[in-house]
């Protein structure tokens, strides 16, 4: 255990000219994470620029470590086990320190507005009237990083289709609804299981519906052979691995190397762990 002096000047040396005497700085502090976390905390707003930029660059790394562990245990569980919605919060922490809590309740009021809508219309209608009439969700561009990530897409009240789908499934499920997400190729949609056959859900295009033969011939149209095992409900599995593969590529392409990997390795233990 170092002494809090040692601490010090040991962040002292996180901002040394010699990149070498920074890096056995940067690997002492790692391995005291527990007692150089709080040093850390005020370094990364304390009066020395450079002290500060490498002191919040290694809090970053240490809150991706901790965020790995848990998506590994998570990754690990069975699919039966696996909650949509847990797995899309530990996703948004990539980019940002995510409140599960309020993120919950701001989908328990969505949920709550639904309802209300229940008494004169139609579970479906109901959804689009509050998802994207009264709230204004829509598609928004595919380069837009925060557009891939339950809490920004949330927040924004803008994504792409498979986050909006998944917004969809999480507020319809509140409800009792049988909703459930759908891997399409290139277009993600929610389905919603009704007497007379699926409905299908456009979330990218502000909530329009599509019966199966439409989606059916629209696909056989396209070359795709047997399709109607693409529009059967997929696992949360196959869900948030579609969601890594996303992020992979939109980090890729903005030049964000350091995401890209983080989203490549998070794809390789849920696809270990199958």
């Amino acid at each position: 255990m170092l002494t809090e002096g040692e601490l010090r000047a040991l962040l002292v040396l996180l901002a040394d000219d010699d990149e070498r005497v920074a890096a056995v700085a940067r690997e002492r502090l790692l391995a005291e994470r527990q007692a150089a976390m709080p040093h850390l905390l005020e370094a990364a707003q304390g009066a020395d620029p450079r002290v500060r930029g490498r002191a919040r660059l290694l809090l970053e790394e240490l809150r991706l470590s901790d965020l790995e562990e848990q998506w590994s245990e998570y990754a690990a569980l069975p699919d039966d086990d696996l909650d949509l919605e847990r797995g899309c919060l530990l996703l948004s922490g990539l980019i940002r320190d995510v409140d599960g809590a309020e993120i919950g309740r701001f989908l328990d009021a969505m949920g709550g507005m639904v309802r209300a809508h229940l008494v004169h219309v139609g579970a479906a209608e109901a959804m689009g009237e509050v998802v994207f009439d009264n709230l204004g969700f829509r598609g928004g561009e595919y380069g837009e990083p925060d557009n891939y990530y339950l809490a920004t897409a949330l927040e924004r009240r803008v994504g792409i289709p498979i986050v909006l789908s998944v917004i969809y499934v999480l507020v319809g499920r509140r409800l009792g609804m049988p909703v459930a997400g759908v891997a399409a190729p290139s277009h993600y949609l929610a389905r919603i299981e009704q007497p007379d056959g699926p409905l299908f859900v456009d979330c990218y295009n502000r909530g329009r519906t599509y019966r199966q033969e439409t989606l059916v011939n629209w696909l056989e149209g396209r070359g795709v052979s047997r399709p109607e095992q693409y529009l059967s409900p997929c696992t949360h599995r196959f869900t948030l691995f579609r969601m890594l593969n996303n992020c992979e590529r939109v980090h890729g392409e903005t030049g964000d190397v350091r995401l890209a990997d983080v989203a490549r390795r998070w794809r390789e233990l849920l696809r270990a762990e199958k």
